[in-house]
């Protein structure tokens, strides 16, 4: 048996069954999650929308858009070395519980702001901090130092305020300064 001939009797899995696997998958095993996933989602809908437009608008979020995705794929690549006997740990929830309640009441009492980040900043933060309440709900104690930093990544989608932008030129603007004058 030639090598063409064995790739064309056996051909690797491809890359969307790999994806339509890992769907499957985490429908499986954590359907009540994907249900909370979907209904802060919905909650989220109007935030998450003006997000979503504000990068498509600008490049300094363009990335956005990428983040979950590297996420999702993230979490499904290692799915087989997850561990499903330990238990939640349900006390870690509530660090990422409170920021969350936190931002979502400087959103609902701070109004809309002239600047889109200002106004959207603390509910997609709020956002990403349920996200990683439910997440820590639901994965295994044992598995969840092996998702934490795919679920880290999660912080990007959040955009800065217009004060912390303006600190982030001021100190870019300071140090390329002092650069030049040093040369």
């Amino acid at each position: 048996m030639t090598t063409s001939q064995n790739i064309s009797t056996h051909p690797p899995e491809s890359l969307i069954e790999q994806l339509q696997s890992s769907i499957k998958f985490i429908l499986q095993s954590h359907k009540l999650s994907i249900a909370a996933l979907i209904s802060l989602t919905i909650a989220f809908a109007i935030p998450l929308k003006d997000l979503l437009r504000l990068s498509l608008s600008t490049d300094l979020y363009s990335h956005v858009i990428l983040i979950p995705i590297i996420v999702i794929y993230m979490l499904t690549i290692r799915k087989h070395e997850y561990e499903f006997t330990s238990k939640p740990n349900r006390f870690l929830a509530l660090a990422p519980l409170s920021i969350g309640l936190i931002a979502l009441y400087r959103y609902l009492s701070g109004g809309p702001q002239e600047i889109i980040e200002d106004t959207i900043s603390p509910a997609i933060l709020s956002y990403v901090c349920f996200v990683w309440t439910i997440s820590i709900l639901s994965i295994r104690r044992k598995t969840l130092p092996k998702t934490a930093f795919a679920f880290s990544l999660l912080i990007f989608i959040v955009p800065f305020s217009n004060k912390v932008q303006l600190l982030i030129d001021t100190f870019f603007q300071y140090t390329l300064s002092l650069i030049h004058i040093s040369e």
